[in-house]
């Protein structure tokens, strides 16, 4: 079993590879521990059951960074009276859960949560903030969504009423991407497909092509516009590029 000092104050863990349980066991003997940040920077997740530690009564920095949490590991917080700082990545419950009730510590000023969650989800975990006590908040979403409540402005409104102190707050969705082609939409996975097959065989002749039609037309530098063959070359050309094309009275035609 992994045996800790039992003075830590500070502890900062990375790990390239699987966490021992007996690692999270220890943290339970840590009874002075203050800081706490565990980042896994394995590719593959990995998964930490909170109910197999117990986290000391005097954190106030709690970061587990690239772990999957459950969802219900929220309510564990709320017995960290003294915790300022909390990152946690979230999971999807496995159980609607919504009925208990909880409140994040009065002390806690900074929240950042990368979830996997449904937008209902997302609500309830932010309910139990302390209204004006919080005062950054960081939000991630780890898998692409097509859900349109994630869009939804009346609700994000509704949610941040809450948060009337925030002085920092950042907000990162990912969308699920969708192309068209001749007869179906496609998946951003199999636009990848297509783009890496692209990549490997037909990109490298155009590319040639590209560069063979830009010495033609002794082309330089980017960004390079050609109108009836006078050149414009640079950012800070494009204002003449507007009057050239106005001159021409092309929105007239």
């Amino acid at each position: 079993k992994l045996k800790l000092p039992l003075s830590l104050v500070y502890l900062k863990i990375h790990s390239n590879d699987d966490m021992p349980p007996s690692l999270f066991h220890s943290l339970s003997t840590l009874k002075r521990l203050q800081t706490l940040i565990v980042d896994n920077r394995k590719q593959v997740e990995y998964t930490f059951h909170v109910d197999t530690a117990v986290f000391s009564r005097n954190i106030k920095i709690l970061q587990l960074k690239n772990i999957a949490t459950s969802i219900s590991s929220i309510y564990d917080c709320e017995e960290l009276t003294q915790l300022k700082y909390l990152e946690l990545r979230l999971t999807e419950a496995g159980e609607t859960f919504h009925h208990m009730s909880f409140t994040y510590p009065s002390s806690l000023k900074t929240l950042i949560i990368h979830f996997q969650l449904s937008f209902t989800d997302l609500e309830y975990v932010l309910s139990g903030c302390v209204e004006g006590n919080l005062k950054h908040l960081e939000l991630y979403s780890q898998t692409n969504t097509s859900q349109m409540d994630y869009f939804d402005q009346k609700r994000w409104c509704k949610l941040f009423e809450r948060f009337q102190n925030l002085t920092k707050c950042r907000i990162q969705l990912q969308q699920r991407v969708l192309y068209e082609t001749s007869n179906k939409n496609v998946s951003f996975e199999k636009f990848s497909q297509d783009f890496q097959t692209y990549t490997n065989n037909q990109s490298q002749q155009d590319y040639l092509n590209a560069q063979n039609e830009a010495n033609q037309d002794n082309i330089f530098g980017v960004p390079t516009f050609i109108v009836r063959g006078e050149p414009f070359f640079g950012n800070d050309r494009i204002s003449w590029l507007k009057k050239r094309l106005d001159s021409f009275k092309l929105h007239d035609q």
